[in-house]
């Protein structure tokens, strides 16, 4: 059975999207969901937004109990550390409990929508499934990410480099690869214009690919920045 906890010194301002990050304690009246963090490092902050300060890291297959959800932000208790704050969604897995009290993994919804949408225009091109990869999900989520801390739209980064020195840098071996980007407020607007445009079409029916990393992020400008990275 889930251990249900009571998270007490925290100050929750929904509108502003504010969390402070301030020790928590426990009791029995309150039971949360639980999420996993799926990347190296992520950063808990103080609000919901990449404006507000980082509180502490949290580290790969560190759970942490899900205090609320607003914007694409999770707020949550690390049980570890005993602080609280806002995490990107998109880089955590969350916890489901089912009839039997079993617990698994269910993947991010919107990332698990675009993998399926992905696949379902390949699959009317005749070919197969790309398969979700964890290492280029990393880069897709650090690229969408370096996007929207650092104010800018392009397949170059001053902190990464092109698309494929990324990769490159990261231990990825390819013999193809490719990265589509957009800037949108949600994933099906984005995936209809990757579909419309003959470049970023040939990417996501590429015959050579059999791989993709997908990365979503929180922009202020966008609404939200999305990734995807190819490799064979």
């Amino acid at each position: 059975m889930k251990k249900k906890i009571a998270i007490l010194l925290i100050v929750l301002c929904m509108a502003g999207g504010m969390v402070m990050g301030v020790p928590a304690q426990a009791d029995e009246s309150f039971e949360p969901d639980t999420a996993v963090v799926l990347v190296d490092e992520l950063n808990l902050r103080t609000g919901c937004s990449t404006d507000y300060n980082v509180v502490e890291l949290l580290y790969k297959d560190m759970e942490v109990q899900v205090l609320g959800e607003m914007d694409g932000w999770l707020m949550v208790y690390v049980p570890d550390t005993g602080m609280v704050g806002a995490v990107d969604a998109s880089y955590v897995s969350r916890e489901v409990t089912t009839a039997t009290d079993k617990q698994e993994l269910v993947p991010d919804q919107e990332v698990n929508k675009l993998l399926t949408m992905i696949n379902s225009v390949r699959n009317q091109a005749g070919l197969p499934d790309l398969s979700l990869d964890d290492n280029l999900n990393k880069i897709a989520g650090l690229k969408a990410r370096d996007m929207a801390d650092n104010n800018y739209f392009g397949h170059n980064s001053e902190v990464y480099g092109n698309p494929f020195e990324m990769m490159t840098a990261y231990g990825i071996k390819f013999g193809a690869a490719g990265e589509n980007i957009a800037g949108n407020k949600s994933i099906e607007n984005a995936f209809a214009s990757w579909t419309d445009s003959e470049e970023h079409i040939r990417n996501i029916i590429g015959e050579n690919y059999a791989k993709v990393g997908i990365g979503i992020v929180s922009d202020e400008t966008y609404g939200k920045i999305i990734v995807l990275e190819f490799t064979d």
